[in-house]
C-alpha cells in the first residue's frame, strides 16, 4: 500500500510558520496536499504540532497526525517524523512510503507517479528526486579544481553529476523502522528538470518562488 507523508512543523528557523506562506495563491503546504491528492490515494498524513496547520489540512479530509514536541525542535529530523506517524499507523514495513516536503512548490505531479512507476519496476527499496549538473568545482578554499583547470572542458564533454532536490522521496517503510533512514542501498534516482526542485529555505527563496510561479503555471510547467 502507498501511504503519503507530508512532515510540516510550525516552527522554522528560516521563515515563521514557513509551510503556510503563500506561492501564487496556495500555500506551500496546500501546493503539496495537492500533489499527494493526486496520486488517488486516502492514506494520506499530515505530520504537525501546530493547530493553524492541522486546520488547513483537515479542509482537505487528510489524516492529521499529533507530532510530539520533543520531534519538533531544529534539530529533529524528517525521519523522526516519518517514523511517528508509521508507528502510530501500525503502518506495515513493506508498504510504500512517499515522502513529501512542502518547501518543493513546483513539484509536478507526473513525476510522482512515474518515479512511483520506475519505484515498482525496479523492485528498488528507496528512490529519490534529483536534477543534472555540470559544474565545474572547486574546494572550499579555491585553491584546487575537480578538473584540471588548463584542460577546462566543454559542457557537453563533462559527465553530470546529480544533485538531491528534497521534492521527494520514495523508500519502503523498512528504511525509516529499520535503518532509520529515508534511503537504502538499493536506491535509484529520479531526475527530473531543475525547476521541480526549487526549494524554498529562505525569504528570497519566497520571492523568487512567487516571481516565477505565474510564468511557469501560464507555460503549464505546473
Amino acid at each position: 500500500m502507498i501511504r503519503i507523508i507530508i512532515p510540516a512543523r510550525g516552527g522554522s528557523k528560516g521563515i515563521t510558520l514557513k509551510n503556510l506562506t503563500k506561492v501564487g495563491e496556495y500555500s506551500l503546504l496546500e501546493h503539496t496536499i495537492a500533489d499527494a491528492l493526486s496520486l488517488g490515494t486516502n492514506e494520506i498524513y499530515v505530520s504537525t504540532e501546530d493547530k493553524h496547520i492541522a486546520h488547513e489540512a483537515r479542509r482537505f479530509g487528510v489524516n492529521i497526525i499529533d507530532r510530539p514536541l520533543e520531534l519538533c525542535g531544529d534539530n529533529s529530523s524528517s525521519e523522526d517524523a516519518i517514523k511517528h506517524v508509521i508507528k502510530e499507523m501500525n503502518i506495515p514495513d513493506d508498504d510504500t512510503i512517499v515522502f513529501l516536503q512542502c518547501t518543493s512548490p513546483f513539484r509536478a505531479n507526473k513525476d510522482l507517479v512515474n518515479a512511483l512507476k520506475r519505484f515498482n519496476y525496479l523492485s528498488v527499496d528507496s528512490l529519490f528526486s534529483c536534477y543534472e549538473m555540470y559544474p565545474f568545482l572547486w574546494n572550499s578554499e579555491g585553491r584546487r579544481a575537480f578538473y584540471h583547470y588548463t584542460n577546462r572542458p566543454n559542457r557537453q564533454n563533462k559527465d553530470p553529476v546529480l544533485v538531491e532536490d528534497g521534492s521527494f522521496y520514495i523508500s519502503k517503510a523498512w528504511c525509516y523502522t529499520k535503518e532509520d533512514n529515508r534511503l537504502s542501498e538499493n536506491v535509484v534516482p529520479f531526475a527530473h528538470d531543475k525547476i521541480y526542485g526549487f526549494e524554498i529555505d529562505s525569504d528570497m527563496d519566497l520571492v523568487i518562488a512567487n516571481t516565477l510561479y505565474p510564468l511557469y503555471k501560464e507555460k503549464g510547467w505546473i
